[in-house]
Order: structure tokens, then sequence, then C-alpha cells
């Protein structure tokens, strides 16, 4: 009896298996991006204070300490050899820090209000921030200000007033055009909202109406923007949240990664944006520090306990401690083509920054139901091991310009006015 095909099947069937375990393996032996991790951790007698470490978790320094302050919210600057961060005084007041890695000296950026979340302009030249003026513990004017590294003062960019609606975490793009930021309601929920410097145009990120949608960063290429979402317009700080993605150029946004059991928060793009660190919180409110390989949906190493955690360059180029492997896999998506080749950001050149004159109408609320939660859109790879496949096109779709939150299309204004020279919220 001939046996040939039998044969031939088993050594087939033998080679698939070979290269499904390589690939596997490869994907377990990538490497963690290079780099350095800061963030805020909790001590003992309740204060907070930075440390540093390497992502995998190893190296874990204190940065900060002093007494009677609480040092959080730390931001690594474009070189990797500065840090800019917020502290809180025993009176409850904030300001914003910036420390020189190898001075070691601390400079005070702002002082004498309550300012928050700073974050870098690509050249690291200037620091945007958001400044809230309250009364009695409620806030009745929120500001997006840019400060001049060495210089005092700061300019306003954006002046909401009345407390209803409020300003936080701005994150800067690459190519220093636009400011992403969220807009917050004061009754529970927030939206991410887009400022274009060139000419002052504002537009909201499109989500899906009724998901709260917070702290954005723009990935290195700034291509893609990553946030926190989560369902319900009555969110809370620790409400459960998960990973989000917008590409920026088709205008397409969905899930990224999803933890039924933790709030996913602030997520942080390594230098060459293979990777994201982020916080998770379990039911218990106990912070841990995670990583991701986005492309393989891939959880890596935990960097240990921490949170707000931010993830920087070497700043002189040396290569980080050769990390542990990823951990296993817990999804069947397949790698799309890196978004960058890893080279070092070029700073641009910044454009002068305008005088808002924005459309004096707010978008009507949207439904208190939450929608849809579409997941980001991969491309497919062929099942070749060494080479990824180029990404699949995605079918055009066509946009009206309904200017309706939710939809696409339109852009969205805020309602802001000159009032004596300054940006305000028109008064009800």
């Amino acid at each position: 009896m001939n046996r040939k095909p039998r044969w031939s099947f088993l050594l087939v069937a033998l080679t698939c298996f070979m290269l499904v375990g390589m690939a596997a393996l490869a994907r377990a032996d990538t490497p963690l991006s290079p780099g350095r991790l800061v963030f805020t951790a909790v001590l003992p007698d309740g204060s907070q204070e930075l440390y540093t470490g390497a992502p995998d978790g190893r190296d874990r320094r204190l940065l900060t300490a002093a007494d009677g302050v609480s040092a959080f919210d730390p931001r690594w600057s474009p070189g990797g050899d500065r840090v800019v961060y917020v502290v809180k005084t025993a009176a409850q007041n904030t300001s914003i820090r910036l420390l020189d890695r190898g001075l070691g000296d601390e400079i005070v950026v702002t002082e004498g209000f309550e300012d928050y979340d700073p974050s870098w302009s690509p050249d690291g030249t200037e620091i945007v921030f958001v400044r809230h003026v309250g009364f009695q513990g409620a806030i009745q004017v929120s500001t997006l200000s840019v400060v001049t590294v060495g210089r005092s003062g700061a300019r306003d960019l954006m002046l909401l007033e009345g407390g209803a609606r409020y300003l936080r975490n701005p994150s800067w793009s690459p190519d220093g055009g636009r400011i992403a930021f969220e807009v917050r309601q004061a009754a529970g929920g927030a939206d991410v909202y887009l400022l274009r410097l060139a000419d002052g145009a504002i537009e909201r990120l499109v989500t899906p109406a009724g998901w709260d949608d917070v702290e954005p960063a723009w990935s290195p290429s700034g291509k893609l923007l990553a946030f926190a979402s989560g369902p319900g317009r009555e969110a809370t700080d620790r409400s459960r949240h998960d990973l989000w993605l917008a590409d920026m150029e088709r205008g397409s946004t969905g899930s990224l990664w999803i933890d039924e059991t933790h709030d996913l928060r602030r997520p942080a793009w390594s230098p060459d944006g293979l990777f994201l660190a982020f916080d998770a919180a379990d039911p218990d409110g106990v912070l841990s520090l995670r990583t991701l390989d986005w492309r393989e949906a891939r959880l890596g190493p935990e960097p240990g306990p921490g949170f707000q955690v931010d993830w920087g360059r070497l700043p002189d180029g040396r290569p980080s401690a050769t990390p542990p492997t990823a951990g296993p896999t817990a999804t069947e998506f397949v790698p799309p083509t890196p978004i960058n080749t890893g080279t070092p950001i070029v700073a641009p050149t910044l454009p002068v920054l305008p005088t808002l004159v924005p459309f004096p109408t707010f978008p009507p609320a949207e439904p208190p139901a939450p929608g849809p939660g579409p997941t980001f859109a991969r491309p497919t790879a062929s099942p070749t091991v060494t080479q990824m496949a180029s990404p699949s096109p995605e079918p055009e779709t066509t946009a009206t310009a309904t200017g309706k939150p939710g939809m696409p299309g339109g852009r969205i204004w805020l309602p802001l006015v000159l009032r004596d020279g300054l940006l305000a919220e028109p008064l009800p």
C-alpha cells in the first residue's frame, strides 16, 4: 500500500506546527523598548513621591523627597534629562516644579495658583498646563495656559468660567501643531478636544455617545492618540475605563485593551512608539503599573506599584538593561506594521500661539446612555513568520458634517467669547 500521501500530510502538519511555535517564540522574546519610567508612588504615611525605574520594574529609585510636600503627575522632557511635575503643600496649594537630572536642581515653574497636568512642548522650551481658580473648594475658572521654561508669567490659551465644565490633562502633539485636552463636566463625564494652534480651531474627538473619554496621549509619530474611555456619563475618578486608540489620519477610534476587573488609566507611549505603559486599579483601589505591546495586544512585564506613569528616552542614548520576555498573549490579534522606525523625534518649529475667536455656541448634551464601543481596527498580517504584511485597506466612509456629538463629521466648538480682553465662557 502506498503511504506517501500520509507521510506528506504529516510533514506539512509538522512544518506548520514549527512555524507557529517559532512565531510565538519570536513574539515572547520581543524585549521592551529602551528608556526609563517616571511615576508616582504612595508612601506609608499617605504622601506621594516620584520614582524612576526600568520598564521591567528593576532599578526603582526615589526621585523626590521633601517633608510636608507631595509630588505627583511627572512628565519627562523630550530629551529625557528633565522632569516636570506637580507639588502639593500642607496648605493644599499646588504648583509646578522642574527637576534637572544632571544638575539635581529643582526649579519653580509656577507658584501661588492651583496648577495641574503639565505637558512639554516637543522642543522642550514650553510647558502647557491647566490652572483652576476656585472658592471654598469649587472651581470657578479653568484655563489652559502655557509657560516658557526659565521665564516668569503664563499665557492663557483658553478660559472656562462658571464651574459647570473645566479643563484637564493637555497633551502637546509631536509636530507642535495641536494640543489634546479634556473638558470635564462637574456632574461627571468628560470628552477629549483638539486645539489647533495655527488658527485656534477647536473640535471634539468623535467617539460613541455617552462614553467618558479622559487622559489623551499622542504617539511619538503623531498618527495615533491613546486615551482611557469608559461607558457612562456619571463617571467618577476611579470608575472602570479601558484603553482606546484614535487613528488621527483615518479618523477611526476603538478599544485597544479591556480588563473587566481593573480601571485602566494614564496611557504613556514608549519613545519608539511600540509599547504603552499605563496604571491599573483593582476593585480595592490598589494601583499598579503595566506595559503593553499594543501592536500584538500582549501584556508585558509589570513594573510594580505606582500610577501616573511616563516613559522617557535615556538622555545619553545608552540602551536600558535587557528586560524579561513579555507575558502570554490574551487575544488572537496579529501585529500590524510598526508605526515608526524608532528614530529620534525631530523638534519642529512651533507656530505662534493664536488669539482664539471660537464659534459662540455649545453642542447639545450627549444622551445619558452610552452607545456601542467599537474595537480598534487592526490590519491583517500574512501567515509568514519573519515578515509582517502591509495593513489591509479599510473601506472608505463618507462623513457628513452634521455637527452632532457622537456622529462623524462636523466640528464641535467650546463656548468661549472675549470679555474685557480675555477669553471667557458666556454666562448662563
